[in-house]
């Protein structure tokens, strides 16, 4: 029996008190920082902008694995289907690896974002999310349908909520073509703001 929900917007955490990571705004860094980061997008993630400190909750994204990097979505970097100048968190799309690899401590009740990739235009992929269970250190699966695109916020929002009395600890994010699982091969996996609920 799962022991979570899917989550398919936003909504969910706006309406129940979420916070929202912008990826190139980390709380560790000054506003000043933040502007000098933005300037040298994309931006290959390293070990000091690895972790997200926030009171409620530490964020830390696996740099163990595929290259992973910071970026904006504009005319002239990453330009798909989120909104116009979301923060991106883009990661190398490697042959029998998951992309995008995020740890919480201590756990959260939720979490989600839009996901999305670079590749072919108008190529039909599913976004897929994999969390871990605090209890258990089972994984259980979600997935949501899109189309690689340039619509504005056209992305699948695809995010999860433990039930009462359990957690999260950790979190992947990946894409494969919808129809062929030997199909596209998309260069890299995306995901906007990280929503998450503690």
């Amino acid at each position: 029996m799962s022991q979570t929900t899917r989550i398919s917007d936003h909504d969910y955490f706006v309406n129940n008190g979420g916070l929202q990571l912008d990826w190139l705004e980390p709380p560790q860094l000054s506003a000043d920082d933040w502007s000098a980061l933005r300037s040298h997008l994309p931006y290959r993630v390293d070990d000091e902008l690895k972790t997200y400190g926030f009171a409620q909750c530490e964020i830390t994204v696996d740099i163990g694995g595929p290259a992973v990097y910071l970026e904006r979505c504009l005319f002239g970097g990453f330009n798909f289907n989120f909104g116009k100048k979301d923060s991106v968190l883009l990661a190398d799309n490697t042959p029998d690896k998951l992309s995008i690899h995020l740890l919480f401590n201590p756990p959260v009740q939720a979490i989600g974002s839009q996901v999305s990739a670079t590749g072919p235009l108008d190529v039909e992929y599913l976004g897929l999310l994999a969390v871990r269970l605090e209890s258990t250190g089972e994984w259980e699966h979600w997935s949501g349908r899109g189309v690689l695109n340039r619509i504005p916020g056209s992305a699948p929002f695809i995010g999860a909520a433990a039930k009462p009395g359990e957690r999260i600890t950790e979190v992947w994010f990946d894409v494969v073509d919808a129809n062929n699982a030997n199909g596209v091969n998309f260069i890299h996996v995306a995901i906007n703001d990280l929503y998450f609920l503690t």
